[in-house]
């Protein structure tokens, strides 16, 4: 009886962090609100329930052949990404990914078997996931009515802002929460009955808002395509019965009719209200634009300036590494430090060198890039064995609430998989932990035969110590990873404030193995190389740079500044290669095209130093780039204007007469004029020195 209490107490633990403590964790002294400390949080759980099963008595516990079938999956996946790992850039960060994903199946393994000793567990899980949907609802709400007053202050129309995204990041991770809640409040809201069924109608409707008013295109495709595939896969309407809809009807006509046109309504209203219409034109004529015109995917413009061309940019740079990589993958965790090296580009902003990329917004683009096609099949073999599980229940379940739970389980995982399609919830903790319970119920409540195994000392020791083993690595890694965020937000305070020594030492602080570059895929070293180089300490910052080369080999600012350096150092050759590099990722790049410049011209490469420079006037720059466009164009142009008059004069060519460059010659507008006309530079001057010698 003592350990029943424990186990239910186990239970009560897991509901109340994963519906109460996660959501309401909001961390703002972090880079993500909640990412590393919510893992720090489930390690925790995994290890107590290990500890839980070292001193539980010896007991049979019933495995399904399922759930047999499902840990080989589970450990051929670990397995692959171990293989996957050996080929990571950064060991640290590959054991980092390895260790989340163990985790979540610790976290997914520890559910399964607490189901096995609570009764009721489903409804005490509805219930709980109410106060989540609140507790993020309150945060997004505040969110929501500051940045809505904001706005109306201002005289501007309000435009939904990425960052309300309650306690979850951006509103995109929020919308894909509530999508992934909506299956636990619609299986409850079938098996409850009074005040309760009020309540589960409340969530339900309250997370379609919520999935509406964010305007997550994904999210909307989400529950479109779950909605109708769900039911037609697994034949639910086939023991749907006419009688019990009727019967609803009548015993609570008035009520049931209120519901139901209450909930159609207001989803309605705020679908328009929330210009829900207007996006869903605007993304489809983005698509049709880029399929009627594919070049634009490779040219810089004002119109790209929009997420569909970002996917579009990051999917194709995907395939190229698939293509590099085709049987084992590029390595765990080394999309975000490979993907640039195949171009960036596309729009004046991300030319600026400050955008970087993550995630291919696609998870299955990115498992089959960083562990090539084992991994993706192992990927969709984990989704296609719990849909077959839970279709197969449906089919053979006595009961019309095992059918139930089961479709709405089916829905929520075909949300998922659609999600990622075009985002990624599979680098979400809180996402991938409701996709480990919905996991968890379809193995403990699917109707099959299996064995019961008898849980000795041994066994329960060995199993336990391992549990509690990964679990404290799993404490280890989030809290480095942690220490090493809160450190990154006081570092980029110190470097908006030019404190270049303070900058040193918190990156000193937040560096380790498991956190050698920030959430951007940014290395430490590269703050410390920047803090070093306007610090007036070149060697250091050539140090530095290089150390963070090693770590990310294809970021651009990285390059850029390493070749900076270089040429601050007198090593010009070595400034043109690596300037080089950074503009074969992206090719307009301004800063990178006027320092490319620069140092050519102050390595003598004057015809090189024109060229480059050259490139530049078609694109829009920023005011501090154009200051420094025009002194290094008309040094340039001023240099190649008397080479060119010195030939003319030794030769003769202007009737014997020595001729000099004018001081008020427009050299800017006669290098505009020979673009315009195609002519050469130095044929717009002699065009300009014949029209001023007729005059004399």
């Amino acid at each position: 009886m003592k350990f029943k209490r424990l186990q239910t107490f186990a239970f009560a633990l897991f509901a109340v962090n994963l519906f109460v403590v996660l959501p309401l964790i909001n961390l703002q002294i972090s880079l993500d609100p909640g990412l590393a400390l919510r893992f720090l949080l489930c390690s925790l759980l995994t290890g107590m329930f290990s500890l839980i099963w070292i001193i539980r008595p010896p007991q049979y516990i019933f495995l399904s052949s399922k759930f047999l079938v499902f840990l080989g999956l589970l450990l051929f996946t670990l397995l692959w990404m171990t293989v996957s790992g050996f080929q990571s850039i950064n060991a640290g960060d590959a054991l980092w990914e390895f260790i989340r994903v163990t985790i979540l199946f610790l976290f997914c393994i520890s559910f399964c078997l607490l189901f096995q000793d609570v009764e009721n567990g489903v409804e005490y899980l509805g219930r709980f996931s109410m106060a989540a949907i609140v507790i993020f609802s309150a945060y997004g709400f505040y969110q929501l009515g500051t940045d809505w007053n904001a706005s109306h202050s201002s005289g501007k129309s309000y435009q939904m802002n990425l960052f309300i995204g309650s306690s979850l990041g951006n509103k995109n991770f929020f919308a894909e929460v509530m999508v992934m809640l909506i299956p636990l409040q619609a299986i409850n809201f079938y098996r409850q009955r009074g005040t309760w069924k009020f309540v589960f109608a409340f969530g339900l409707i309250l997370c379609l808002l919520w999935v509406i008013i964010l305007q997550s295109f994904s999210s909307w495709l989400a529950l479109l395509v779950a909605g109708i595939i769900a039911p037609l896969y697994t034949g639910i309407f086939k023991f749907r019965k006419k009688q019990s809809l009727e019967s609803a009807y009548r015993r609570k006509p008035f009520l049931f009719a209120f519901l139901v046109l209450t909930g159609l309504v207001i989803v309605s209203f705020v679908f328009v209200r929330s210009d829900g219409v207007q996006t869903i034109t605007n993304k489809s004529k983005l698509i049709t634009q880029y399929i009627d015109h594919p070049e634009l995917i490779d040219s810089t413009s004002g119109i790209n300036d929009n997420s569909v061309f970002e996917r579009i940019l990051s999917w194709r740079n995907s395939v190229r590494l698939i293509n590099d990589h085709p049987f084992l993958g590029a390595g765990l965790n080394n999309w975000k430090l490979l993907h640039a090296q195949y171009g960036l580009g596309g729009t004046p902003f991300i030319n600026t060198g400050m955008i970087h990329f993550e995630h291919p917004h696609n998870d299955y683009l990115l498992i089959w890039s960083e562990q090539g096609p084992v991994g993706l099949l192992l990927y969709i073999a984990f989704f296609f064995f719990l849909l077959h599980t839970a279709r197969s229940s449906i089919l053979l379940a006595k009961d019309k609430e095992t059918r139930n739970l089961m479709f709405w389980i089916v829905f929520g995982l075909l949300s998922f998989a659609v999600l990622s399609c075009f985002a990624y919830p599979r680098s979400r903790i809180y996402v991938m932990l409701l996709l480990m319970l919905y996991t968890a119920l379809v193995l403990v409540y699917t109707p099959f035969t299996g064995k019961k195994f008898l849980v000795d000392n041994r066994r329960r020791l060995s199993l336990g110590l391992i549990g509690l083993f990964i679990s404290c690595f799993g404490v280890y890694a989030a809290w480095a990873r942690l220490k090493g965020e809160i450190h990154t937000q006081e570092l980029l305070r110190a470097q908006y404030a030019k404190n270049y020594a303070r900058m040193i030492k918190e990156a000193s602080k937040a560096e380790s193995f498991m956190y050698p570059m920030d959430l951007t895929g940014t290395p430490m070293s590269w703050y410390k190389g920047m803090a070093c180089f306007y610090s007036g300490k070149i060697q250091e910052a050539i140090s530095y740079y290089e150390s963070a080369e090693k770590i990310n080999p294809y970021h651009l600012r990285v390059l850029n500044d390493l070749a900076t350096s270089y040429e601050q150092d007198g090593q010009g050759q070595k400034a043109i290669e690596k300037y080089g590099a950074g503009l074969r990722i992206a090719p307009n790049f301004i800063e990178g095209l006027l320092n490319l410049s620069a140092t050519y011209y102050n390595t003598g490469q004057l015809d090189s130093a024109f060229a480059v420079i050259s490139r530049i006037r078609k694109y829009k720059i920023s005011v501090q780039d154009e200051q420094n466009y025009k002194l290094f164009l008309n040094a340039i142009l001023l240099s190649k204007a008397r080479i060119h008059l010195d030939s003319l004069n030794k030769n003769g060519a202007m009737d014997n007469k020595k001729i000099i460059v004018p001081e008020d010659l427009d050299l800017e507008a006669l290098f505009l004029s020979s673009v315009k006309y195609g002519k050469s530079f130095e044929e717009e001057i002699d065009g300009q020195l014949k029209t001023e010698l007729q005059k004399l």
